[in-house]
């Protein structure tokens, strides 16, 4: 696979099967290692976006434009933006400094009000934020490479194979007794995805795309292809993913990671890097909650037509690693149950050899 994708969900990936099979040997309940809420949902409740900086010049500080909309963002905890203030901006007005990691740049130019409303929000961000929070489980971002037979071929690939999952696949069994996985306030846990396309000519999404690249000179290679980014919790972009490696199997490694039950609880590098929203989270759910509940409404409207019912046989090169869905830790017990077993019948055997 290119580097874009297994340098960063291949680590992502290795440390969620490194702690599924560190809880199968020394864990009781699954409940003591890992809670039973699906990667995606956890994220949602409980992984807050990291933190931009916007490091602004001193004297473009102070002009009268730019003054009351960098103290309005002072005041505004809605995006995960902080702002600095600093004589030792050189040649550019302004820049937009990634969290670390990656760090870098993502964007440097002149600030005004129209570009840092265009660094702030975008139509395309808006609608990730729109989307997750009114229950999808990931959006997959398709940035087109301009090619046009080649971006409506890779955009059928993803969208047919998606359907297919969320209509096969089930979410893990949720424990109701177990404090870590309750659920935060927010739409009914279902599986749903959806894809979003984004064209690399849209004036208006330049900062989104430079968020996407993540400061990565790997993924700026590959402008010249369709890149598909699956975003899930608040803005987390979990891989890039470009067309060669955007096969049935690379699609069902992805979903089986974040519709599998967390373990991976700590957020760091491993699971992706953060898009800048300028979106309020928690009072967004705390609606969605609140209408969910007067409605009595626990599946919401699906997105699409229904697939015509079919056998579909998830493949994952290689695959989720942890006990079946369904089985759950009784997998385990089997396991240790056999090897006793097998103790067993040799010590008498041995014994038995003794004169």
């Amino acid at each position: 696979m290119l580097k874009p994708i297994s340098a960063r969900l291949s680590r992502c990936l290795s440390l969620w099967a490194a702690l599924v099979v560190a809880a199968g040997m020394f864990g009781g309940t699954p409940g003591a290692w890992a809670c039973s809420v699906p990667v995606f949902r956890y994220a949602l409740d409980r992984w807050p976006g990291e933190i931009y900086e916007l490091r602004v010049d001193r004297t473009v500080a102070a002009k009268p434009e730019i003054a009351p909309l960098l103290d309005k963002l002072r005041t505004n905890a809605v995006a995960n933006l902080t702002v600095q203030v600093s004589a030792s901006v050189q040649e550019v007005a302004a820049k937009l400094v990634f969290p670390d990691p990656p760090g870098g740049e993502a964007w440097a130019g002149l600030l005004t009000a129209a570009s840092l409303e265009t660094l702030l929000d975008s139509p395309i961000r808006r609608e990730i934020a729109r989307r997750i929070a009114h229950g999808d489980s990931a959006v997959w971002v398709l940035v087109e490479s301009g090619d046009k037979s080649a971006d409506d071929g890779i955009a059928r690939v993803l969208e047919q194979r998606l359907k297919q999952w969320a209509t096969a696949a089930a979410l893990p069994e949720q424990d109701a007794n177990d404090p870590s996985s309750q659920l935060g306030p927010g739409p009914a846990l279902v599986l749903r995805f959806s894809v979003l396309r984004l064209s690399r000519q849209d004036p208006r999404e330049v900062a989104t795309l430079a968020m996407l690249e993540a400061n990565s000179d790997e993924v700026r290679k590959l402008r010249s292809v369709p890149v598909a980014f699956p975003v899930f919790g608040r803005g987390r972009v979990l891989a890039a993913v470009p067309k060669e490696n955007l096969t049935p199997e690379s699609i069902d490694e992805i979903c089986a990671f974040l519709t599998g039950a967390c373990s991976c609880q700590v957020k760091d590098s491993r699971t992706g890097w953060d898009l800048l929203l300028s979106f309020n989270w928690d009072e967004e759910l705390a609606r969605v909650e609140e209408e969910r509940q007067a409605t009595g409404a626990e599946k919401p409207p699906a997105a699409q037509p229904a697939p015509k019912a079919e056998t579909v046989v998830i493949r994952g090169e290689p695959a989720p690693v942890g006990p079946p869905r369904g089985a759950g830790w009784r997998v385990w017990g089997a396991v240790v149950l056999f090897l006793a077993v097998i103790a067993g019948i040799a010590g008498v055997g041995w014994s038995k050899r003794k004169p």
